[in-house]
Formats: C-alpha cells, structure tokens, sequence
C-alpha cells in the first residue's frame, strides 16, 4: 500500500512539473536547468509506470552533463543502465553507461552511487574495467611469471580480503 500510494505521489509531482515547465519550454525560455529537470522527471515516470525507458535517461544523462553536473550525470546514466538491461537488447549500452557512472560516482567519492552502479554492473555480470589502486610506496603489484601485471575485479578483491580475514568459502 505504501509504494502504491508513495508511486500516486510521484504521478502528481510529475504531473504538476509537466504543467509548470510545459508553457515556459514551449516558448523557449525555460533555461537548460529546466529542461533538465523535466528530462530527468519524465525518465522517473517511466520507472514508476515499471517501464523504464532508456531513450528518456540517456537524454535526461545528456542534458545533466552539458550542465556539468556530474552526481545527477552518474545517477541518470546508472538508470539508463538499468533501463537498457531491462529492454534485453541494449547490452552494448547499458555497460557503456555504467562504466562512466562509475569512473564519475568514483571521482565525486560517493560511496552509495558506486554501490548501485557496482551491484548492477555485478547482477548484469558487465566488467566495470576499474583501475587497481595506485600501489604505496616499497610495494609491488602482483605480476604472472611473465611479468604481467595481475588486475582483480572489485568482487574478487572483495573475496580475496573475507579469505585473509579467515572466512570459509561457504561463509
């Protein structure tokens, strides 16, 4: 009941937004702001119909990085992630996106942000391509026999510290 009444909500502040902004972008001067936040309003109403669609995130991604605003950039770009797996035909995409969600969510150090962009990319099992940590001083980076540097993923250097710390593979 709550979510139902929580998504009713969400339908009349989209609905009010769209009456606002709608007579101020028709005649050109509602700013870039504006249209952003519209953008990004109607890419939230097609998540609350549970039909998320990624033509209106990529586009609400678009106008928030021409603003230069880089948390609602990562934010609307993870969605369109999420949108495009859910259209099953939009992989390509989808690992596009959240690959830069992250690199941005990861420079901004918003730890929330990173972890949905890192537990989507993990349940769609797409390659986040991080960059190990910078090694500290009088350390290496571990290497194979031939010299190549070994690069873990994040899960794997998540198992690799439970094993250190004495868990068991079951745990």
């Amino acid at each position: 009941r709550e979510a139902e009444e929580a998504r009713d909500v969400g339908f009349a502040r989209l609905d009010l937004l769209r009456r606002i902004a709608a007579p101020a972008i028709e005649s050109g001067g509602a700013g870039r702001l504006i249209e952003a936040i519209v953008a990004t309003a109607e890419a939230e109403g097609t998540r609350l119909q549970k039909r998320p669609d990624p033509v209106l995130w990529k586009t609400a991604a678009d106008r928030r990085e021409a603003l230069r605003q880089p948390w609602e950039t990562a934010y609307c770009l993870l969605r369109h992630a999420e949108a495009a797996l859910a259209a099953r035909a939009l992989r390509h995409e989808a690992a596009e996106s959240l690959r830069k969600a992250h690199t941005i969510a990861t420079k901004l150090d918003a730890p929330p942000l990173v972890g949905e962009i890192e537990g989507l990319a993990r349940r769609a099992r797409i390659e986040l391509g991080m960059a190990e940590p910078p090694a500290r001083p009088g350390t290496s980076r571990p290497t194979t026999d031939g010299g190549v540097a070994v690069a873990l993923t994040s899960r794997e250097r998540e198992v690799l510290s439970l094993v250190a710390a004495g868990h068991t593979n079951r745990e």
